[in-house]
């Protein structure tokens, strides 16, 4: 099975270790869109019934003569019923989609983002594609200084846009935050209940959405500046060993006696807390929920071991691919924002023992 990752560009730094094309510095979009791999478009074609095999004559030269050669014939075409297909070289991403579908170009995922921004204040510091390409996204940073909680730890805002040529899901656009000091990147919900930016169905026109996008840009900012507030209150409340203990127990629940997996997962996390590798530690943070938070962060971003399909082999790049793909659309995520939510609750000064009950 090929690996999630299939092409993209990063600029200064790789943020996920090693994946793509290592650039020294952002871009706009015409650059991006080379950089990353992703100047391929992609087209609808029909799909037919398997035909039936069937013995014609072809004149062959040095025979001199008719010659029988079995060939397949194309069957009937199949009604409303497409592939969606790379234009450079056939590739199939997707494999049904109906009538109703339509294709939004990598190209259109682009311009969507510029559209957004007056005045050139988007560039681009990752793209790619993933998944053979039947996934792609784009991370945009919105220029301007970036949030410094307590003073001492920056934190910059993004737009991220993802979109399928599979048909499993939506063109989407919403916000992310990006931990400078150790590059950790963390989805931001728009609202408690999980809408996290604009969806465009592959069933409409995705220009006629564009004024729709601006007014969540705006609510991205303000998402932004939400998630700032929230950055200072964790910054400010410096956590007991029992309130540490209670949350990775909330965080990775299980059952008496505990598995061994759960207890690894906890190890690690304490590990994170404990300074990890020693280079992302502000001293003035030790101990805060903010530095739990980061803990959190650090794992799903560089270090946890998502679950991989078992025709996959475990290697730490099988499993590097699966942690960027969780960190944006599976457990990783949902792992950030449960802590979130959490120390959050605990640092407003309320109970948070049932709050990750609700999710």
């Amino acid at each position: 099975m090929p690996n999630y990752f299939e092409s993209g560009f990063f600029a200064r730094e790789p943020a996920w270790h090693g994946l793509g094309t290592l650039i020294p510095r952002p871009v706009p979009s015409y650059e991006a869109l080379e950089l990353s791999g992703l100047d391929w478009d992609v087209e609808l074609q029909s799909k037919f019934l398997e035909g039936e095999e069937k013995m014609l004559y072809e004149w062959d030269e040095e025979a001199e003569d008719h010659v029988p050669v079995l060939v397949k014939t194309l069957g009937q075409r199949v009604p409303k019923d497409f592939s969606v297909v790379r234009k450079t070289d056939g590739h199939i991403l997707g494999r049904s989609v109906g009538a109703v579908y339509s294709t939004i170009q990598n190209t259109e995922g682009f311009k969507f983002l510029d559209s957004l921004v007056d005045d050139d204040l988007i560039l681009y510091e990752a793209a790619g594609s993933l998944k053979g390409g039947s996934k792609v996204w784009m991370l945009a940073r919105i220029e301007g200084e970036p949030y410094r909680v307590k003073g001492v730890d920056d934190v910059v805002p993004y737009l991220l846009a993802t979109n399928s040529h599979d048909g499993q899901s939506s063109f989407r656009v919403f916000p992310t935050a990006v931990r400078v000091v150790c590059a950790n990147t963390l989805s931001l919900a728009l609202s408690q209940r999980g809408d996290r930016g604009i969806s465009i169905r592959h069933s409409g026109d995705i220009n006629r959405k564009i004024d729709e996008a601006k007014m969540v840009f705006g609510e991205a900012q303000k998402r932004f500046e939400q998630f700032c507030r929230q950055a200072e209150l964790l910054a400010q409340r410096t956590l007991t060993g029992e309130e540490l203990e209670t949350f990775v127990n909330a965080l990775y629940p299980s059952k008496e006696p505990v598995s061994r997996k759960v207890d690894a997962n906890r190890e690690q996390f304490y590990e994170e807390f404990a300074g990890g590798d020693g280079e992302h530690t502000i001293t003035a943070l030790e101990g805060t929920a903010w530095d739990a938070f980061n803990a959190v962060t650090r794992l799903t971003n560089h270090v946890r071991r998502p679950k991989i399909s078992k025709d996959q082999t475990k290697t730490e790049e099988v499993y590097r691919d699966a942690r960027f793909d969780g960190l944006f659309f599976g457990s990783g995520n949902e792992l950030n924002q449960k802590a979130l939510l959490y120390l959050t609750t605990l640092a407003s000064g309320k109970d948070p023992s049932n709050i990750l009950a609700t999710l």
